[in-house]
């Protein structure tokens, strides 16, 4: 792993030197990222500004015996805030259930005490340890380990609290949307004026995805509440992640076969917000590489048309940008002073697809935040404010197969991060005062888009703090 990341260091200064012995090459790269950059803009406008097909309402109620299985994954969670999802789920009303409960091998100590804890309770319980073991007989391994009497399997995260009806509104919503899948958003438990932004940000990709369901079977992998027909789950040949609605091979799955979804809008439970900049890197990570993994699922299979491969990953990877290189030749202003000719317009271009990219990411938190101007510039210095995340981490993958694994505590991982921030800072200022001497035309527009950035990673670091701060008071400290 150390190896992979000295070698990924290697390759960004290597593209940030090739710009001054390769100028025009670079130049031309530049303009093509820049082009594509933009297309995928307009297609993301466009489909952000699209009108959801209205759907008529419909009066949730569950008038017949349908019985549900309910399944949580539990990796790392505390095993107090499992207590209080298991305790959420069976304050359940009007509904007839089983509970399924995966261990993660890291979880597989609190097999007895959750055994006890579930004991307290009238409900049929099945506790799974080490269920990622084997992950090509994983989907047949469930399939019958789920009560045959039960034709849905509703999925969620060992840290979420259902309200005490979620259960029998899931069951009318798909039962009254005919279709084989409903995804519903996240509420916050922890959600507060002061971390808007942070939720705002978050929310934009929900509602971006809510407008392009009627054209497309993308699914969102945020781990959100996810209910599904079992019979769904016989297509399914491995199992890559903690979560079914986090999997890859579900986009795949579903498009081959036909299958619908339905991004509902109604909030069934809570999660929390990343109180730590470790664990918002986790979250925003696992997000990424799912999509990732899902487009290369998508691309490995001879059944699906080369128009709906091309439209899917456009809009199949929304945590991921393509700033990667102008960020990485903003850089090459180092050289200058020696070949002021050569590296300007490289420079240039790179602070026009910042600006680009800048406008549509405004325009997309504006659209979703109804032009609220306090939401949408709180929304747009959270997401700005983690635009590394977007630029590199799929890059790393693309290059390494495989994603850069965090063994750090949260205060080790936010000491590095501070690190990291400020000599990303540091040198990009250093830039724009070279820019001064030599290159006097770029200046402003370099010195704007450093204020930007900064207030942007301040934003941040602000948000997650009082996003800890209001975790620790939750709910989820009920014991």
């Amino acid at each position: 792993m150390k190896r992979n990341r000295l070698l990924f260091i290697l390759f960004i200064c290597a593209f940030i030197t090739s710009c001054y012995f390769f100028s025009e090459l670079s130049l031309v790269i530049l303009f093509f990222n820049y082009a594509f950059l933009l297309v995928v803009g307009i297609f993301r406008l466009g489909l952000a500004l699209k009108k959801p097909q209205q759907k008529p309402d419909i009066h949730l109620t569950v008038s017949e015996n349908l019985k549900l299985s309910v399944l949580i994954q539990v990796c790392d969670e505390p095993l107090k805030q499992v207590y209080n999802t298991i305790r959420s789920i069976c304050n359940q009303q009007k509904v007839d259930f089983e509970l399924i409960v995966l261990l993660s091998e890291s979880a597989v100590a609190f097999t007895d005490q959750l055994q006890k804890f579930c004991s307290h309770f009238n409900l049929e319980v099945q506790l799974i340890p080490n269920y990622l073991n084997d992950s090509s007989q994983f989907y047949p391994f469930l399939y019958n380990k789920i009560a045959f009497e039960s034709a849905y399997v509703l999925t969620l995260k060992a840290d979420y609290i259902l309200k005490p009806n979620a259960l029998a509104e899931a069951l009318s919503e798909i039962k009254h949307r005919q279709t084989h899948a409903v995804q519903f958003p996240i509420g916050y438990l922890n959600e507060t004026t002061y971390n808007q932004g942070m939720k705002e940000e978050l929310d934009h990709y929900y509602q971006y995805h809510l407008r392009g369901i009627d054209s497309f079977q993308n699914l969102l992998p945020n781990g959100s509440i996810f209910l599904i027909k079992k019979e769904v789950l016989k297509e399914f040949k491995y199992h890559y992640a903690v979560s079914i609605a986090e999997d890859p091979s579900l986009e795949t799955v579903f498009l081959e076969n036909d299958f619908k979804i339905y991004h509902s809008q109604s909030i069934l439970g809570w999660g929390k917000m990343p109180g730590n900049m470790l664990a918002l890197n986790n979250y925003r990570k696992r997000w990424m590489l799912t999509k990732l993994r899902m487009l290369r699922e998508l691309w490995k299979s001879p059944l699906l048309p080369l128009r709906l491969k091309l439209a899917s990953t456009i809009r199949i990877s929304p945590w991921t940008n393509l700033m990667a290189l102008p960020i990485l030749a903003f850089y090459a202003g180092i050289f200058l002073p020696f070949s002021t000719m050569d590296i300007q317009p490289i420079v240039a271009m790179s602070i026009a697809s910042y600006y680009l990219y800048f406008i549509i990411q405004f325009v997309l938190l504006g659209i979703s935040s109804r032009f609220d101007a306090i939401r949408q510039i709180c929304g747009f210095m959270a997401h700005m404010g983690m635009i590394l995340h977007g630029a590199f981490y799929w890059l790393y993958f693309l290059i390494f197969s495989e994603p850069a694994k965090e063994k750090k505590s949260a205060l080790e991982y936010s000491r590095i991060h501070f690190l990291s921030v400020t000599v990303f800072l540091a040198t990009f200022l250093s830039c724009c005062i070279l820019h001064v001497l030599y290159a006097p035309a770029l200046a402003p527009a370099s010195f704007v888009l450093f204020i930007i950035l900064s207030i942007s990673q301040i934003s941040v670091v602000r948000e997650l703090k009082k996003s800890g701060e209001d975790l620790s008071n939750s709910i989820y400290q009920i014991g």
